[in-house]
């Protein structure tokens, strides 16, 4: 028994670089009694090498923004529900600051993943920001998901795994505004 192995990196490797006509020829000298001739399927001209192309997924995010909660102390009520589909899954656990960097957090708050299953993720701030009227609003808190994020997949064949437009929106205190004055009724 003849045990052939390809080895090295295919140059093109794409599915579309298949082929089905590897063809091996046997010398006469790698049999003892027989030439090459005489020995059923010492040339064969039909192996396939199928190559397989990296899988793909998509990360797609409920919502772009993280609102501050109604006590308007600077944390954050919302969370962004993250789902993968496709061609792999999230790795078994999740860590923020390894498996998902976040970056341009306002001052205060800390990025945090959990990961609810294979399939599904959640985002959310923690923490009270320094910094929470409404002129802080920002629109480019970036996240990066890592390799070590995901199973089956690498993260550069996961679209949404760069998501550098999420929005934290924070609100001005509530504030009464007087105008006008009241006047005595003139049957008074």
């Amino acid at each position: 028994v003849a045990t052939l192995t390809l080895t090295g990196s295919a140059t093109s490797h794409a599915n579309a670089n298949d082929i089905a006509n590897l063809t091996v020829v046997f010398a006469d000298s790698a049999f003892s009694t027989l030439p090459a001739l005489n020995i059923t399927n010492s040339t064969k001209s039909n192996i396939a090498v199928d190559f397989a192309d990296a899988s793909t997924a998509t990360l797609t995010y409920a919502t772009s923004t993280f609102t501050e909660s109604l006590a308007n102390d600077g944390s954050i009520s919302s969370t962004i529900g993250t789902t993968i589909s496709g061609g792999g899954t999230f790795g078994a656990t999740l860590t923020a600051g390894t498996d998902v960097t976040f970056t341009n957090v306002p001052a205060g708050l800390t990025g945090v993943v959990t990961r609810n299953s294979g399939t599904t993720a959640t985002l959310s701030l923690t923490g009270n920001a320094t910094s929470h009227l409404n002129v802080n609003d920002i629109a480019n808190l970036t996240v990066v998901w890592a390799n070590s994020a995901f199973s089956g997949v690498l993260a550069a064949d996961v679209t949404g795994s760069t998501k550098n437009d999420i929005a934290v929106d924070f609100a001005d205190q509530a504030s009464v505004v007087y105008a006008g004055s009241f006047a005595e009724n003139i049957a008074n």
